[in-house]
């Protein structure tokens, strides 16, 4: 009879541990999805924004982004967003099961307005300034070439 007992409480005890061990790796596979707090991500089309510009929280795996809630390849962390497109927060293994949405929006930004060309009104060429044209706009910024090129203030 003591061996009966001592039997059956060796079996109850693996059994909670089994079930503690599978328990243990439902928490820890679960733990490592990425939350999304903001799923209506916005940004400015100067910005050219691209797929690393996305947030979502890391809870201790690595966050990838894809273009389908199911399946498919991972994006590229330089690939370009796209305006009004649905990309989608997983894990590295790709396998959280719902993976979380994400809206990007990218907002134009007005370019600049003026007439193509202006003469500022100075006795010496050395006297005129960016500041004698007339622009319209906000944040503009003057360059020294038309394409690159050093900011000139």
């Amino acid at each position: 009879m003591l061996m009966r007992i001592s039997t059956l409480g060796r079996k109850k005890i693996f059994q909670v541990f089994a079930f503690l061990a599978f328990f243990a790796s439902l928490t820890k596979s679960s733990a490592q999805c990425p939350t999304v707090i903001n799923p209506n991500q916005t940004f400015c089309d100067i910005q050219s924004p691209t797929v690393a510009n996305l947030v979502a929280n890391n809870s201790g795996g690595v966050v990838r982004w894809y273009a389908n809630a199911t399946g498919g390849t991972a994006l590229s962390n330089s690939s370009g967003l796209i305006n009004n497109e649905d990309y989608f927060a997983d894990d590295n293994s790709g396998s959280c099961g719902t993976r979380q949405k994400v809206v990007v929006t990218i907002n134009s930004t007005p370019r600049p307005t003026g007439n193509s060309f202006q003469g500022p009104c100075v006795e010496s060429l050395n006297d005129a300034t960016l500041q004698d044209f007339d622009v319209t706009g906000s944040n503009i910024k003057w360059y020294s070439n038309s394409s690159g090129g050093s900011l000139c203030f």
